[in-house]
């Protein structure tokens, strides 16, 4: 914390005067809001560099493309810090549950911010994701058969396992190799976001900005789409995924 205190007063050459922890789903990074009466920013102590490098080189990569993702003001890759755009407080998942009820599960206001957040998707995969260097890509540079076992090994231990759910080890596995067969066959040419789901989507000014790429790879289409509408989560209508 005190070595990005030092990094925002040599960048902004003023001091913070406020640090405020937030929440790092799922990784090991430590995430704070520092700000004072002049500015807000986001700042980032991570001990994994090569994660570091794919957040940073992404982000610089995006908006020269011209995608809403947080601007980098500065880092020190040999302290694993760095300070960037602070978007918000308000993430689209946020707003889906202060918005929802048992009457209304997804607002009219909450659907368009899914149009839009979708209608971005796109400029990730393809238009930014023709030129993406995908050598910095983190922990591995394609979606293949042994990512998609990753993936699929999670869901046994971390929901099967865990929820003490009864099935059979083996035959699930033959499931897997079948499963994994048949997505290695999609063309995996384009940019994969990796966690392209709502609480990695930010709201300002009623448009969606974005963050958490820096698990981004080679892949197909399909999978961040499927990661939006089909996180359990947010378990959004079944009529509104289609």
């Amino acid at each position: 914390m005190d070595r990005l205190l030092e990094l925002f007063r040599s960048y902004f050459g003023e001091e913070a005067d406020e640090i405020l922890p937030l929440k790092a789903h799922g990784s090991d990074r430590r995430i704070y809001r520092l700000r004072n009466a002049h500015r807000s920013v986001i700042g980032v102590s991570n001990a994994n560099q090569a994660e570091n490098v794919a957040f940073i080189e992404f982000s610089r990569h995006f908006r020269t493309a011209g995608l809403p993702v947080p601007e980098i003001y500065t880092y020190d890759l040999d302290q694993g810090i760095y300070l960037e755009e602070d978007l918000g407080p308000h993430t689209l998942f946020d707003l889906l549950l202060q918005k929802r009820s048992a009457e209304n599960p997804l607002p009219a206001e909450i659907e368009e911010l899914y149009h839009k957040a979708a209608q971005r998707l796109p400029d990730f995969q393809v238009k930014a994701g023709k030129s993406v260097n995908f050598d910095l890509c983190f922990p591995r540079k394609d979606f293949d058969a042994r990512a998609m076992k990753w993936d699929l090994n999670y869901f046994k231990y971390y929901f099967l396992k865990l929820a003490n759910i009864p099935f059979d080890e083996d035959r699930l596995e033959e499931d897997f190799g079948g499963l994994i067969d048949f997505l290695v066959q999609a063309e995996r040419g384009f940019f994969l976001y990796r966690d392209f789901q709502a609480r990695n989507v930010i709201i300002r000014d009623g448009e969606p900005y974005f963050i958490d790429y820096q698990g981004g790879c080679r892949g197909a289409l399909q999978y961040d789409i499927a990661s939006l509408l089909s996180s359990a989560r947010a378990s959004l209508p079944t009529d509104a995924k289609t």
